[in-house]
């Protein structure tokens, strides 16, 4: 009843709300806890380098408890308010403000969900009531698909939200937004375009992973606050199931980056590229200096050159293309 159709990688507060629904009568607090602990067995993540870690925000961003209002499971006065502050009714959630009935959790948690659903006038109206910048209040601070309206980060550093804040995780907030206006509001206000948290990547790596789209005007922007270009980033941009791989490829060699810097896990990023299968990847490296005879040092390509790597290419189309490329390289280099 409950765990299926459960979309395995997007758990969002919409599918909560859908499960209320399915709870009939008075409920005891331990029921509701059995069915959210259910309902948690169905999500799974699958493991993509930093990307992951965005579909874990999404999960973590608001606390799964305060989706069924554990409180006080018949309280239809708060139940209407969190619903209001999470679609965005602005006149409901001025009616329940206006009540005098709400505490300063109450508004806090209806922060939290106007927050995570990117409602900039409920966001105010809840500020101005007396709600909070708080560590739960800023996980939730992302919003929907981490692409966080302007005005919502606004309202946030008006209120007093430390540019550098971070995530219960230790994360920093900074990278976990997408949009790039908001992104800019938080460097604006001071926030360190290289701070790291304890995963060690810088807000330009995770970005490397995250975009997905052919824009890359979140890349300059954190470029043009002082991000550090080193250049392992290379290996952000081309890593496996990584979207945009070539273009963000090419914006890195272009502000020029060193084609040979080698990782404890690839070697070279040559080595990445073939491994990886792309053909296309190998072709802008060799094409940038990529040296076609070095041995890696790298754990997943341990002691062997581009064109042994190349040998283990499954599909033969692809091999053999990449065998062509550092065949002609090779000899390039020799004249």
């Amino acid at each position: 009843m409950i765990a299926s159709g459960i979309r395995s990688l997007d758990f969002r507060l919409a599918d909560s709300l859908a499960l209320l629904k399915t709870i009939q009568g008075p409920t005891e607090p331990s029921e509701i806890a059995s069915l959210v602990a259910k309902y948690a067995e169905g999500l799974s993540y699958a493991s993509d380098g930093a990307d992951s870690d965005a579909r874990a925000l999404r999960a973590m961003s608001l606390n799964r408890r305060d989706f069924f209002i554990a409180m006080e499971p018949n309280d239809v006065f708060l139940r209407a308010f969190f619903h209001a502050c999470f679609t965005g009714d602005l006149s409901q959630t001025q009616k329940a403000i206006a009540t005098g009935r709400l505490t300063a959790e109450d508004l806090n948690k209806g922060l939290k969900r106007a927050t995570h659903s990117a409602h900039p006038d409920i966001v105010a109206a809840l500020f101005d009531a007396g709600a909070s910048v708080s560590t739960s209040t800023i996980a939730s601070l992302p919003g929907p698909n981490l692409q966080q309206q302007p005005s919502v980060v606004r309202h946030f550093l008006d209120h007093g939200l430390d540019p550098n804040s971070r995530l219960s995780t230790g994360e920093p907030l900074l990278p976990m937004l997408r949009n790039p206006a908001s992104v800019r509001l938080l460097l604006s206000a001071g926030a360190d375009p290289n701070i790291c948290g304890p995963s060690k990547i810088p807000p330009l790596g995770r970005a490397l992973v995250t975009i997905q789209e052919e824009d890359l005007s979140l890349l300059e922007l954190y470029i043009e606050y002082g991000a550090t270009l080193s250049a392992d980033l290379l290996f952000f941009a081309m890593a496996p199931r990584v979207r945009q791989a070539e273009l963000k490829t090419q914006f890195l060699l272009n502000k020029g980056l060193d084609p040979n810097v080698t990782s404890d896990e690839w070697g070279t990023p040559l080595h990445c590229a073939i491994r990886s299968a792309k053909p296309n990847l190998v072709k802008l490296l060799l094409d940038a200096g990529a040296d076609p005879t070095v041995v890696s040092g790298g754990r997943k390509t341990y002691g062997k050159s581009p064109t042994q790597v190349a040998d283990s290419v499954r599909d033969p189309a692809i091999r053999e293309a990449i065998l062509s490329l550092l065949d002609s390289h090779a000899r390039q280099d020799c004249i």
